[in-house]
């Protein structure tokens, strides 16, 4: 298994492709728009919960550790703003520009700052035991919050999606990835 800081790196570039597809993809917005809450919320609930309590603990920059929870508060009191407006209105990228911006800042800062913090002080052994638990409850938040196959099949319909009816809940999200993919 990969270490927690490139775990937490590769959601970083993950979410830098959802923010684009969801500026440039107006007829898929809702589901991306869920998509990206779901993986924002179950990132930040992992750091929070898994990774956030041993900069603060074991590495003593409890400072550090709270500034990162209050970005992420932050960030989802504007993801809220961004899930009551209306994603075929053109309001839509005017709210959804401070949270890509609040996220991206914050990403930044975290690659630039903690993430070499956590690679300097820790055992390898504890990057990768950080790395199962980080993984494990971004899984737990993730199964929660995903689409249900119905919201994907309903959305592959819209997008023109064939053989969407013997497709399984990845299949079709995986099918509706590629059909919103630089439209």
């Amino acid at each position: 298994m990969a270490d927690v800081i490139s775990m937490i790196t590769q959601d970083h570039r993950e979410m830098d492709q959802m923010f684009s597809r969801l500026k440039e993809n107006s007829r898929a917005r809702k589901l991306l728009l869920r998509e990206t809450e779901a993986m924002y919320i179950a990132h930040s609930r992992a750091e929070q919960e898994k990774v956030y309590p041993v900069l603060a603990d074991e590495l003593g920059d409890k400072e550090r550790a709270y500034q990162s929870i209050e970005q992420h508060h932050e960030a989802e009191q504007l993801l809220e703003r961004v899930k009551q407006t209306d994603p075929e209105s053109g309001d839509f990228e005017r709210q959804l520009r401070p949270f890509v911006d609040a996220v991206t800042t914050h990403n930044r800062e975290e690659e630039n700052e903690v993430l070499p913090k956590l690679r300097e002080s820790l055992s390898k052994s504890k990057l990768s035991e950080l790395a199962e638990a980080f993984t494990e409850r971004r899984q737990t938040v993730l199964g929660r919050m995903s689409p249900s196959r119905e919201e994907l099949y309903e959305l592959a319909r819209e997008l023109g999606v064939e053989g969407r009816s013997e497709m399984s809940k990845e299949e079709l999200m995986e099918a509706v990835r590629k059909a919103t993919e630089g439209k």
